[in-house]
Parts: structure tokens; sequence; C-alpha cells
């Protein structure tokens, strides 16, 4: 017998993590040819003209007769119309906002006058200029900080005068001060700048934020460390308990066959935060365009439709192609690619679309975040708009980590030496309901205090979306 995944109920076909040789079984059923590993095969009969249907939604129309057990990839699948996905959707009507009791929680960090406490303590320092930087990691080498702080994060950025600009240079900076694991922030320049420190200063103040400002020509040695120590003295000390609607958490699909089972998992995290009342922020990504229909009858609000409307016509022009590694992967149209993006939200009502930097209402379901392909620009926006942590699914070696704790969760066993999360045994047979009670308890470790791989290496990295 085979391993075999089957993503949805609905699904007319089953993934094989390891293959299968002919004349063997998964599924329920005999392979009629041998099944590259990561490929699909059908586990009922489907007609010349039938929709060939994975995570639930149709992924492809079967171009001939295809038997149970066939293997099911280009030779008899061909992509939908395209008029099958590129008209957009009228509005449907708001999408029922469920939830369930809330169970779940956690102990966190009392953030006085804030909308969600912090799972860290952490104080940042953000330049108004660039050139500022290398003093500023010089005196923060010899800064020792207190015992209750976390960390202390510069937002390391090469910016000049242009950070004045009004787009990413100043949107993701004052949204990290206003993130609910920020313990303080310290706004420093020289004072000779376009854009004030003290400009930064009175904005983050506005914010609500816990904020200082720094002149570096006025004795920078003494004054930030001391100004730092202030901070830290009105942070709070000692956790306390909350429940998991408080809690907000940012999903980052993964590439390539990482999408076939642990973008399924992170669905399924989803919609169990969502159903306790939490907040989940998806950052977009062009794949996420193919199908709207899928998306906006999930919408809540009018308002919400509207601004994901005014979001897919700048996105859905930037619609990527399968690669050589998705083919070989068993990927085997756009619309496959495409639901395995979505899969990451699971069946969980959108709530929100964001504005770059925007800080994510207080509100059950998802709320979708400006992205890109790039991984790290998605994090980094997430991250800005209030995101206590990132789940990140890896296919690959992806070393990098986001300014928040960011969970590696591995989708092959060859990565899980060094993730954090190990989702490789749902390819050795483990029902995906198992894993997701494992990640769901690991996500509340890591919101209690739990540090993850990067946290304890000490490195996190910012990349603004360009």
């Amino acid at each position: 017998m085979n391993n075999f995944v089957r993503l949805s109920a609905a699904d007319n076909v089953v993934v094989l993590p390891q293959g299968g040789a002919v004349g063997s079984f998964a599924g329920g059923v005999r392979l009629s040819s041998d099944i590259p590993a990561r490929h699909k095969t059908a586990s009922e009969d489907i007609a010349a003209g039938e929709q060939v249907i994975k995570y639930g939604r149709p992924i492809g129309i079967a171009s001939m007769d295809i038997k149970t057990g066939d293997w099911v990839h280009e030779h008899n699948v061909l992509s939908p119309p395209a008029a099958q996905w590129a008209a957009f959707p009228e509005w449907s009507g708001p999408y029922p906002a469920e939830t369930g009791s809330p169970v779940s929680s956690f102990m966190g960090y009392r953030r006085i006058g804030a909308l969600r406490p912090g799972i860290r303590n952490d104080l940042w320092v953000i330049p108004s200029v660039g050139c500022v930087r290398e003093e500023i990691k010089y005196i923060l080498e010899n800064y020792h900080k207190p015992y209750w702080i976390d960390s202390v994060r510069l937002f390391d950025h090469p910016f000049g005068s242009d950070m004045d600009d009004g787009g990413a240079a100043l949107d993701i900076p004052l949204g990290l001060a206003r993130g609910p694991n920020t313990a303080g922030v310290l706004f420093v320049g020289p004072g000779r700048e376009n854009i004030q420190v003290s400009d930064l200063y009175n904005s983050a103040l506005a914010d609500g934020c816990h904020a200082m400002f720094a002149i570096t020509q006025k004795n920078a040695e003494d004054t930030i460390p001391r100004l730092l120590d202030d901070l830290a003295a009105t942070a709070p000390r000692v956790r306390e308990e909350f429940t998991a609607k408080f809690l907000c958490a940012g999903v980052i699909s993964g590439g390539e066959y990482s999408g076939a089972l642990a973008n399924s998992l992170l669905g399924r995290f989803a919609c169990n935060l969502s159903s306790q009342g939490g907040t989940v922020l998806a950052a977009t990504c062009p794949e996420m365009f193919r199908a709207p229909f899928d998306m906006t009858s999930r919408m809540t609000k009018k308002t919400t439709y509207d601004a994901y409307s005014a979001m897919y016509r700048l996105g859905s022009d930037n619609l990527s192609e399968l690669s050589p590694d998705d083919r070989e992967n068993g990927v085997t149209t756009m619309d496959e690619k495409s639901a395995a993006a979505r899969a990451i939200i699971g069946e969980s009502q959108i709530a929100g679309v964001l504005r770059y930097g925007e800080t994510a209402t207080l509100s059950s379901g998802v709320q979708l975040a400006p992205g890109s392909p790039d991984s790290a620009e998605a994090c980094a926006s997430v991250a800005g708009s209030g995101a206590h942590m990132i789940l990140f699914v890896t296919g690959r070696d992806a070393q990098f980590s986001a300014a928040v704790p960011t969970i590696k969760i591995a989708a092959s066993t060859d990565l899980a030496s060094w993730a954090d999360f190990d989702a490789s045994p749902i390819l050795d047979g483990e029902p995906l309901e198992n894993a997701s009670e494992r990640l769901w308890s690991y996500v509340l470790d890591v919101a209690c205090g739990k540090r993850v791989a990067h946290e304890i290496k000490g490195f996190g990295d910012i990349a603004l979306l360009t």
C-alpha cells in the first residue's frame, strides 16, 4: 500500500508523496501505471471534458477518459478556459462570519491602549536615514539589555533623505513601531535630514506607540543606551493569559511541492485560529488572483470586496507560469498552482484587505496584506501589519527569517533538521488532522515565549516591497 494524501473530500485525485508502481495500491485503487513521486492518480473515473478536482477546486479538464488508478498529469489534463477564471465576479453578498468559543489561550504581555498583547518584549531602533546605522550598530553591540527585554532590533535600511517619500520606506517602520511585539521604539537621526526624527516620533505617538527619539550629534553613545533603558523600564515584565482571539499570525505560501501538502496544513491552522476569533494575515501572491470567485465568495463585507477588486486589477497582470520544478513535482496546471497558493487560508472567511503597513483590525478571519513572489518582501508586509509571528512553508533551503518570530515549516524530510516544525511526516502517511494538532500546539508554545531557530541565532531581516 502506497502512502497517499487526499486534500479534500470533494477531490477525484489523490497525491502520492513517494509515488507508486503499476499494480500497487493507493487510496483504495490499483495503479494502472507507474506514478512518479509527488504526482497524482485518479481516485475515480473522470470522463473526457469533466473537471479534475484537487483542494476541492477544479484544477483542469480531462482531455481524455481517465480511469481509476491512472496517472493524472499534463498528458491527459488541459487548463480550464481562461474565461472560467478571468472574469471578475459580482458581489454575491456577505459570507457568514462564524466563530467558535475561544478555548485556547497563550501567555503574552499586556500593551496598555493597544489592540493586542505582545508575545515578545522587543525594543526597536529606527534610524531616519541610513548614514547613521553603522554608529547605531556599534552602540547596540555594547548595550546590555535588561533581562525582561527579549531583543533590541535595528531597522537596518540604506535610505537617505527619501525616507519622506510617503511610501514603503515609512510604511513598514511605522507599522513595526505599532506592532504588538514592540515594547518601545527609539527613532534616531542626525537632525539635518529632510524628515526629522521628531516627526517620526510624533507620528508614532499619534498611533499610540511608546516612543522616544535621539539626535546622533548629541552624545549618542550615552543618549541611546539611556533612552533604551527608559523605554525598557515601562515595559511589562510578567506575562498574562489571553484567549486566542487576540492572536494575529501571518501565513506565507511555499513554492513547488510544498504547496501540495504543507500549504493545506496552513489552511487548517488558519481555520482553527479564525474559528477561535483570531486573525490570519495572508500576503497575496500573483497565483491568488487566478480564480477570483474563490476569494470574493468568502468576503464578509462589501468594502472588503471593493478593496480586493482594486488589488485584483493590479495583481492579475502579473500571473506567472509553471516552472520546470512545478512540472517535475506534479503540478499540472496554473489553476492547480493557484489552488495551492490559496490553500494557506483554508475555508476561512476573508474579513479585510489592508494597505501596505496598515495594522490589521481585531476581527476573526483572514485579512489580506500586499504581497510579492519574494518571500522576504511578503514577510515584511505581514510583520508591518501587526503579525505576532509568521508561519512560513518552505520546500527549499530558505533560511530567511523576518522581523517577528518566523516558524519555518519543513515540507520535506531533508529540511527537517533545521526547520522549526517538521511537516514531512505527512509524506509518510500522517493524517493532516494530526499534523494540524501538532502545529497548533507548537504555535501556542511560541506565543508563550518559546524561541524559534532564527531568534536563538539572533537574526531576522526586513525587505521592503518594491
